[in-house]
Formats: C-alpha cells, structure tokens, sequence
C-alpha cells in the first residue's frame, strides 16, 4: 500500500509538471505568435515597444510559471529549465523559439522518463509479487518440515522407549518361566513319592488281610488263655496298620490333590507366558521396524529442509535486491 501511494504521488507531481510545460508551450504559441511573425524579438523592444512589452510579459509569465513550479515540486531539471530559459532571453537571440525548444526537450525528457518509471514499476510489481508468493510458500513448507520433524523425533523417542519397556517385560517373562519350570522337578518327585505311598498302601492292606485272614481262621483252635493273649497283640497290630494305611491314603490323596493343582496353575502360567511373549516380541518387531522406518524419514526431511533453507536463503537475497531496486527507487522519485 505504501509502494502504491508513493507510486501514485510520483504519476500526480509528474503529470502536474507536464501540464505547467504545456500549459507554458501553449502561452508561447498564444501570445508570441504576432511578435513572431513581425520578426520580433527582445533585441528589437527598442524599435517597436508595444511589440516588445508584450513579449515581455509573456517572456516573465513563463517564467514564473516555470520558477513557480520548480519551487514547489523542488524538481533540479525543472530549477535549470527555468534558469536556461531566462539565461536565453538575456542572451537576446530567438528567446520564444528556445524557451519552445527547451520546453519541448524538457517535455520529451519527463515522458521518457515517465514510460521508464512505468515499466519499472510494471517489473517490480510483478517481481515483488511473485517474489514474496515463493517467500511466502518456502516459509509454508519449512514450517510444515520443522513440525514434521519435531512429530518424528518424538515419535522415535516414545518408541525407543516403548521398545525397552516391552523388552524389560518380556525379560521378567522369561525369568518367571525359567522359575515356573522347576515344576518338572517337583513332578517327578511326586511321582517317586507317589509310587511310595500305592506301593505302601498296597503293603500295608495285604499284611492287614493276611493278619485278619489267619486270626479269624485260628481263632477256635487256640486256647482261652492264649487266645486271649494272641487276640489283644493281633488286635494292636492291626489297629497300628491300619493308623499306617490311613496315613498313607491320606498323604497321597493331599499329595495327588496339591500336585494337580500346581500342574494346572503352571501349565495356565506357561500358556498365558506363551501368548505373553508372542504379543510382545510381535510388537517389538513392529515397533523396531516402524522407528526405523521414521528414523529414515527423519533423515530424509531433514534434507529437504536444508534444501529448502538454502532455496529460501536464496528467494530472501532476491527480495532483499528488489527491495532497494523498487521501494528505494520509488521513494527517490515520490520525494522528487
């Protein structure tokens, strides 16, 4: 906006200037036209004084136009303008017919530079503006690659991260199994144990039958006196296998009972491990291969954002150059 007003102030102070030459060309051609064709001049004033005062008159009204207007445009070449004109007619040739052509000069000179000045302004205004639309994008996309890389970066961070802590796990999964594992152990100690107390409570229930057996077939053919002394030892016997027994049934169905339910919690412990470690190696591959492939990312935009630093290093150094080759030049000629 200020471009354009500066712009617009120049145009106005140029047209005005070429009204005043023309308007001055125009009192030249009016009211020297009769001096002229009479051979006139400021020499002859003498001669012929009515002639000469009116040629004087337009000479002065000229002048001051011309003066007039170099002090308020404060135009160099208009000041000197008006300087070799009155410097012209103190010389006392053709004043009219120099005035004219010096005007003319003057006229020819402002429009050439008003045709320069417009396509100046034609170039700067479309340099400028395609200029600044590509400084505009270069910014668009290296803030756009300066988010993309922040948002990899904090991806490959969280990753990393995750990745050790699955890691971490999945090592805590591995000891634990390692530990469950002495079950196999504690099996087949139970099966030795196991066999030991069948084998026993075998034993024992055939030597209670046999006692039973012999001591229920013996019974009426031994005497009262015996009979009563064999019986109590025999009965004492056979209530001490049979504690025996119970013990033995009674282990065994507590051992039989403790071991099926630690094999059901270690092969549940075991399988949820499996799914375990499956889950978490898989994302661990996942998770490995994705950072990665950000990692490669990250490189890749951070190529292109040096590429496109130097590209917009490159558009600045341009902008800067038609800064000073326009706004500077456009400021001179408003201020002129």
């Amino acid at each position: 906006m200020a471009k354009a007003e500066e712009y617009e102030t120049s145009q106005h102070s140029r047209s005005e200037e070429l009204t005043a030459l023309d308007t001055a060309k125009k009192v030249l051609v009016e009211k020297t036209a009769g001096a002229a064709d009479r051979e006139y001049s400021f020499i002859q004033v003498s001669a012929k004084t009515r002639v000469g005062v009116r040629a004087k008159q337009a000479k002065d009204d000229i002048l001051n136009l011309l003066q007039g207007l170099a002090k308020k445009t404060g135009d160099n070449a208009m000041s000197l303008l008006s300087q070799r004109v009155e410097a012209a007619s103190m010389l006392g040739a053709d004043p009219f017919a120099k005035i004219k052509g010096l005007i003319s000069e003057m006229i020819e000179k402002l429009e050439e530079e008003a045709a320069k000045e417009a396509a100046h302004k034609a170039f700067c205004d479309k340099e400028m503006k395609e200029t600044k639309a590509k400084k505009e994008d270069k910014e668009t996309d290296l803030d756009d690659l300066s988010t993309k890389i922040d948002k990899a970066t904090a991806k490959i961070a969280k990753l990393t991260e995750e990745i050790a802590t699955l890691e971490e796990e999945l090592g805590a999964i591995a000891k634990a199994q390692q530990e469950a594992d002495i079950r196999a152990e504690e099996k087949a100690a139970w099966a030795d144990a196991k066999a030991d107390y069948e084998s026993g409570i075998e034993g024992v229930g055939m030597a209670l039958k046999v006692l039973r057996d012999y001591y229920a077939e013996k019974e009426e053919a031994l005497m009262q006196t015996q009979h009563d002394k064999a019986t109590g030892a025999a009965s004492g016997i056979i209530g001490m296998l049979e504690v025996v027994e119970s013990d033995f049934t009674k282990s065994l169905a507590e051992g039989t009972a403790k071991e099926s339910m630690a094999q059901e919690e270690y092969e549940k412990l075991t399988q949820d491990n499996k799914i375990a470690t499956t889950e978490k190696s898989t994302a661990v591959k996942y998770k490995t291969k994705d950072k990665k492939e950000t990692e490669e990312m990250l490189v890749s935009l951070k190529e292109d954002k040096a590429t496109t630093e130097k590209e917009y290093a490159a558009v600045m150094e341009y902008w800067e150059e038609l800064q000073g080759m326009c706004i500077a030049k456009i400021g001179r000629a408003s201020c002129r």
